[in-house]
């Protein structure tokens, strides 16, 4: 079906869906204008987009701001600052059919919300669509494929010379930290991020989840939006604290989503090649990173109850094999040439 197929022109596009814009902000005061500015040009009826700001308690003045510079939005205001996990509440009280997870460093492509419908029209039993991820200063696209490792490592094909097959050939996608949602289905989760992950690995997690519950995550290649990588996280984070983040919740991953006779199978493998990058930080005097890499496998030490609860309610979910899931997530060989390639390079 093409988008302009299912736009009557006549009745205003009343035949649309409503889309909730999810937009998360910590002290954005100079970086969420860049998606509220681009919310005001897109191509959709506006009286069927819900735009909500989780103002994740700011102290920098900004949801004062937007309330009065935007004030078609809503801001929805918590209480401390839980990072992803604020995600989960906005669900809730969002109201149109679809609701879109968006980071505050994201600008829209004008045609954007139309593409995503499209591809939830194309598919009547997903529930999740991601977008096509541009670099926001080049202006070119950043991957097609991103891939999975048996070791929850994971990469992509940004960086490499990928042609327009390639890209009209990924028509899903491994994982997305800014998925689109059939909403009725985002309201019926235990959660949509884990609220102990805070950042990072919470796309994987989610993704994974959604593939255990037999779903899948589809890829409307020309819904594009233009993205700034880490614009919040690295001007508030260290280096140390953000290792810590992905190491933590990357055990967290992997514990709670696979069977327990993979887990057994592939933890030679999952810690052998964790061992060999904190051999590679201690080297190189990273001795920072090496000291979170460690800290983060004692979190999970220390909470094993907790992540056995968790695990417990993710495996009720579970609708497929784990040989189900691996082929459409996984690529070994793909995912260890980005990793360790990428950091020999750095």
């Amino acid at each position: 079906m093409k988008v302009e197929d299912m736009i009557d022109v006549k009745d205003g596009g009343k035949r649309l869906p409503t889309i909730s814009l999810l937009v998360l902000s910590y002290n954005g005061k100079h970086i969420t204008p860049i998606i509220l500015d681009s919310i005001l040009k897109l191509d959709y009826p506006k009286d069927k987009i819900e735009t909500l700001i989780i103002d994740n308690a700011s102290t920098d003045g900004s949801a004062t701001l937007f309330a009065s510079k935007y004030p078609w939005a809503k801001i929805l205001t918590m209480e401390r600052n839980v990072a992803y996990a604020a995600f989960n509440r906005a669900v809730q009280v969002c109201k149109g059919e679809y609701c879109f997870i968006l980071n505050n460093d994201i600008e829209f492509d004008s045609k954007c919300l139309k593409e995503i419908v499209a591809e939830f029209e194309r598919h009547p039993e997903a529930v999740a669509v991601g977008p096509a991820l541009y670099d926001f200063i080049t202006r070119k696209q950043l991957y097609t494929h991103k891939y999975l490792s048996r070791s929850f490592y994971n990469g992509s094909d940004y960086g490499t010379a990928f042609t327009q097959k390639d890209d009209e050939m990924a028509t899903k996608e491994t994982y997305t930290g800014v998925p689109a949602l059939r909403t009725s289905f985002a309201k019926s989760l235990p959660y949509v991020f884990d609220p102990d992950y805070f950042l990072y690995v919470e796309d994987v997690d989610l993704a994974y989840r959604l593939r255990l519950m037999g779903h899948t995550i589809y890829r409307a290649r020309k819904a594009i939006v233009y993205h700034k990588p880490g614009s919040t996280a690295k001007e508030v984070f260290s280096s140390e604290r953000l290792t810590f983040l992905i190491e933590r919740n990357t055990y967290q991953t992997y514990f709670k989503n696979l069977a327990w006779y993979n887990l057994i199978l592939f933890s030679p493998y999952f810690f052998g090649l964790r061992l060999l990058n904190f051999g590679r930080h201690v080297l190189r005097g990273n001795f920072t990173c090496a000291r979170a890499m460690i800290g983060a496998w004692w979190w999970n030490v220390t909470h094993l109850g907790l992540l056995i609860s968790k695990r417990m309610v993710v495996q009720r979910l579970r609708k497929v094999t784990d040989r189900v899931i691996f082929a459409e997530m996984m690529n070994e060989r793909k995912v260890i040439k980005y990793v360790f390639g990428r950091n020999r390079r750095r």
